[in-house]
């Protein structure tokens, strides 16, 4: 049998890219086929590292071989702040989601390359001019402040309750996050028990992520939820329909999404859970976010708001499904958001950048691209 290839790389950096994926050395090793003291050593002095085994711990990584060959290892990369209750969580994040996390901000970072950043303060306007109204407000959970910023969506309660489903209202929000206020958004396949979304706000473009694999009303919900820290000046990895009574940052955020999402002019003082169903399902928004409504505003009181809420997470369906059968370009649009897609199609289109590297960004073959 021919002697395998091997190299040496820097041990530092093999260390470093195993602790920002998030994966303990254990879960690696099953990939690699190797025993754990072999392992060891590799991560403590890098020799004798077959070349196909680097080619698996890039994979398993998500990153470059040429990664493993450089002088140092990379800053440790921040994060959002972890708003979840950690009570009711593994304190750890997956694997899956710190990958997400770094897809986010090398989506905002490849936008902010793009585009610019004046592009993006400039769209930020809106945020200054929100100060000004109201004078930097300690609170955003304030009935008026969710209809200036409704206001600046662009999308009626009307348009809200007139648009043909759930998922058209969801690309309704989304297309109006990205224009009318310069956040990308974007939609990753994460455990559906870690996570319900995170947002970002280090540089700009600022950007908000939502768990795919949570259902529709869900995900419109995270999007505003997500939106209340960006405008409280942070970022935070959240799950929103997890929030204990003493997060008061979360509940303030819970309370802002509500608001926006079901103005105080339309809510009505049901005491049904069915009638709860039927004007929430008109709103495109979850039973328990109308019946969290109705309890803000006093319109039901404590004990009859745990008898309805027990009745509504009773009748509650399965999580959402997406988009069902789409095409890769669709998928490309619902994973990475309208914004990415068409900054990053433009770029190849004015030879910014290649086509080739556009269809690895996107995740399509070239050809759908040329021919877009």
């Amino acid at each position: 049998m021919a002697q395998q290839n091997v190299i040496n790389i820097n041990p530092e950096v093999l260390a470093w890219a195993r602790k920002e994926s998030g994966l303990e050395t254990g879960e690696v090793l099953s990939a690699l086929e190797i025993d754990h003291p072999t392992y060891q050593l590799w991560e403590r002095f890098g020799n004798n590292v077959p070349f196909s085994k680097l080619k698996v711990l890039a994979k398993i990584f998500q990153r470059q071989t040429a990664l493993f060959f450089l002088p140092s290892a990379p800053r440790k990369s921040e994060r959002p702040m972890d708003n979840r209750n950690i009570k009711d969580f593994n304190a750890r994040l997956s694997a899956e989601t710190v990958l997400s996390i770094r897809r986010a901000k090398r989506y905002s970072e490849l936008l902010n390359s793009l585009n610019g950043e004046p592009y993006y303060r400039g769209i930020y306007k809106w945020i200054s001019e929100f100060n000004e109204v109201f004078y930097n407000p300690r609170r955003i959970d304030r009935e008026e402040i969710c209809l200036w910023v409704r206001g600046k969506t662009g999308i009626s309660v009307d348009e809200q309750v007139s648009s043909p489903s759930q998922s058209q209202i969801y690309r309704m929000w989304r297309v109006a996050f990205e224009k009318e206020l310069g956040i990308p958004t974007f939609q990753f396949k994460m455990p559906v028990q870690e996570i319900q979304g995170f947002s970002q706000n280090e540089e700009v473009p600022y950007c908000i992520a939502v768990n795919n694999k949570h259902s529709i009303t869900a995900k419109i919900f995270t999007l505003f939820h997500e939106l209340g820290h960006l405008m409280k000046r942070q970022g935070g990895i959240c799950f929103p329909e997890k929030v204990p009574d003493n997060q008061i940052l979360e509940q303030e955020c819970n309370a802002f999404a509500g608001m926006l999402l079901i103005p105080r002019e339309i809510v009505k003082p049901l005491d049904s859970a069915e009638a709860i169903s039927a004007l929430s399902n008109k709103l495109k928004v979850s039973s328990e976010c109308y019946l969290r409504r109705l309890r803000g505003l006093r319109m039901v009181d404590d004990r009859r708001f745990l008898t309805l809420l027990s009745e509504i997470m009773d009748r509650a369906k399965a999580p959402s499904k997406g988009f069902g059968r789409a095409t890769n370009l669709e998928k490309a649009v619902n994973s990475r958001g309208q914004h990415l897609f068409d900054s990053v199609v433009g770029a190849a289109g004015s030879n910014k950048i290649s086509y080739g590297l556009a269809a690895d960004i996107l995740g399509v073959k070239i050809n759908h691209l040329i021919t877009y």
